[in-house]
């Protein structure tokens, strides 16, 4: 008997999907462009990249700002552009999805620092015959951590040419599996995964500005390095 977390050939089904990772956001509520923010001795970009670049069979980063990710590149992450001017998850979605080679991908933000690769796995085996797999989380549907299949594109098109720009609105027209938060937690007890940093509030929370200290012990403030 096949393992669940395994294709009919006996590859772990993250190798057998995309991961794209939404990096086009304008960080309003940030103040400056986040993706570029001191993660410890990384950005916060090259942080969400990090669990996901040995799992899946291809990483790709959408964004409109590429200049300067050549270490991403030199790692194998493919950058693709943001095919759409104004920033927003559905434009960046079918951006990847155009660009991405496997059936399905795991799409999340860049500024999440704590995805699990196992929540992902459990997403990618959820999905199979639907259009996406989104995972519900305290009481809320978690849309930007979630598996969509390219056959959405169409769908997705239509809707950016509309101006429809909900990925909710979305959700009610393609087939989608949704996961329970008793099935997320089997993969991701807390919930962590679903931590993203929007404000600087949220980065010092989260460990963005007390992660590394120089050479004389002195704690690195980020916050103020960043800006």
């Amino acid at each position: 008997r096949i393992p669940p977390s395994e294709t009919a050939d006996g590859r772990c089904v993250l190798k057998t999907m995309s991961a794209i990772v939404l990096a086009g956001g304008a960080s309003r509520r940030f103040g400056s462009d986040k993706t570029r923010a001191s993660w410890g001795a990384k950005t916060l970009l090259e942080r969400a990249v990090e669990p996901l670049a040995g799992s899946f069979g291809e990483v790709l980063v959408v964004t409109r700002k590429p200049a300067g990710l050549s270490g991403l590149r030199r790692k194998g992450v493919r950058v693709v552009p943001d095919l759409f001017s104004e920033p927003h998850p559905m434009g960046g979605l079918l951006s990847g999805l155009d660009a991405c080679v496997w059936e399905y991908a795991f799409v999340c933000g860049a500024d999440m620092p704590f995805v699990s690769p196992a929540l992902a796995r459990a997403l990618g085996e959820a999905a199979s015959g639907y259009g996406a797999a989104v995972p519900r989380w305290d009481g809320a549907l978690q849309p930007l951590c979630a598996v969509y299949s390219r056959r959405v594109r169409g769908v997705l098109r239509r809707m950016v040419g509309e101006g429809h720009l909900a990925l909710g609105g979305l959700l009610d027209i393609v087939p989608t599996r949704y996961l329970s938060e008793d099935e997320v937690a089997a993969a991701d007890p807390e919930g962590r995964s679903f931590v993203d940093i929007d404000t600087r509030a949220d980065y010092a929370h989260w460990g963005g500005a007390a992660v590394a200290r120089d050479a004389w012990g002195r704690r690195i403030d980020y916050l103020r390095l960043s800006v």
